[in-house]
């Protein structure tokens, strides 16, 4: 009969992933029983105050004719909201009530945001992506504490209380990673990275999707990027005159 150590050494893989699969369980849990925000249904019925972020998406009204509107660079994350609440809800309302539905919805995202992060530090750890990856899921593993769902995580948590906090602040948090995900690869992870057309046009249009996605992305974004430039620099100045 195998010893106890190898019997886990073998199925330490299965281990971690039932273990990740029991977080996000219980996260699902956690957040279907949260509160919403008063302003969902502000953004989601698309009323006066956000009508027009919807029909001019890169505010080309503010900068041609002076308008004035709410939310002006935050496009896609209300167009999120909108698409996701104008149709998930009415999908759930075949198997459970209409309230029910709604944080049944909210749950599925928040969830979908928790797991999307916990999955991008693991691969920014370990350089790997296959889902059955020992070393993706170990460091995924690591990280899930960090990730705080109730009591502390008001102060502590990634993903906010109010589904459209977490749309607006969580969500663009994850996207601005995915941008950065084949630098660090290449250059941390030393992996095989061409920056090819189809490469650099997926980034330009993430780069457009971030900006105009929340109001931390894009300073976010520009920080990140002229630090990896002047990074960059210096490592060229000192390869030169070494």
């Amino acid at each position: 009969m195998d010893s106890r150590p190898g019997f886990l050494k073998r199925h330490l893989t299965l281990i971690i992933a039932f273990l990740l699969l029991c977080d996000v369980g219980f996260s699902f849990y956690q957040y279907y029983h949260q509160a919403f925000d008063g302003d969902i249904s502000l953004i989601v019925l698309s009323d006066g105050l956000y009508k027009e972020v919807l029909e001019d998406p890169f505010g080309i009204s503010v900068m041609q004719d002076g308008e004035g509107y709410a939310a002006t660079n935050r496009y896609f994350a209300h167009a999120t909201m909108v698409t996701y609440y104008r149709s998930m809800p009415f999908i759930l309302q075949l198997f459970t009530s209409p309230i029910n539905s709604i944080y049944l919805s909210s749950a599925l995202m928040k969830t979908f945001i928790h797991f999307f992060l916990v999955y991008l530090l693991g691969v920014y750890i370990s350089g790997r992506f296959r889902l059955n990856n020992r070393g993706l899921l170990i460091a995924m593993i690591l990280v899930t504490p960090l990730f705080h769902n109730w009591g502390s995580g008001m102060y502590l948590g990634f993903v906010d209380y109010a589904v459209n906090y977490a749309v607006f602040y969580a969500l663009p948090l994850g996207l601005i990673m995915l941008f950065f995900l084949p630098f660090w690869l290449k250059y941390v992870h030393g992996q095989d990275i061409r920056f090819n057309t189809l490469l650099l046009i997926a980034l330009a249009l993430l780069a457009v999707v971030i900006s105009f996605n929340g109001p931390l992305s894009p300073v976010v974004l520009a920080g990140m990027s002229t630090g990896i430039f002047l990074y960059s620099w210096w490592r060229k100045f000192r390869e030169m005159n070494r």
